[in-house]
């Protein structure tokens, strides 16, 4: 009897185990393509099948989106953008102020480019990180198209002063097609 009831218990935590496993693997996935989708600058095919793990994994994906629209960015990969875009705005600077590559640009837009600080730099560079993180994932719940997301895009529609209410009318436009 005793062995029976060790053998039971053994295949359930086994099972358990298997269960934990699999969940484990199921939100490291849904995490891949959460990240994926608010950082990829997708072409029009890539672009499609993300979508379609969007729309494969709507429940899992719902609050990370929405999460993703609310907080923005992590802190760190907003970090690591930032000082991406900035050190790649000193290297334009540097080779525009060397004459080293022909821009096309004004002599003043030259001197705009040249003499804007790394702190205003930084400052516009984090905004646009953060709405363009805010923008995909808005995107993303649009695609969703549950009643949260679409409770959502209709009151940033209905907000004149939103920062996303033209997006968030043209998504819901998209939806009605």
């Amino acid at each position: 009897m005793y062995l029976f009831k060790t053998k039971h218990i053994i295949c359930i935590t086994g099972f358990l185990i298997m269960s934990l496993f699999s969940q484990a693997q199921s939100n490291a996935n849904v995490n891949r393509i959460y990240t994926e989708w608010q950082t990829s600058n997708c072409g029009i095919n890539e672009d499609k099948a993300l979508i379609k793990l969007l729309l494969e994994n709507v429940s899992n994906l719902e609050p990370l989106l929405l999460n993703g629209f609310q907080e923005g960015p992590p802190a760190e990969y907003l970090e690591n953008t930032t000082q991406s875009e900035l050190n790649r705005m000193r290297l334009n600077q540097k080779l525009v102020s060397e004459q080293k590559i022909e821009t096309g640009l004004t002599k003043e837009d030259l001197q705009i480019l040249t003499e804007t600080s790394p702190d205003a730099a930084r400052v516009q560079i984090k905004k646009s990180i953060i709405n363009g993180w805010r923008t995909r994932a808005l995107t993303g719940l649009s695609y969703l198209n549950t009643d949260t997301s679409k409770k959502l895009l209709n009151a940033l529609a209905e907000d004149q002063k939103s920062p996303f209410n033209g997006l968030a009318k043209s998504l819901l436009s998209q939806n009605e097609d």
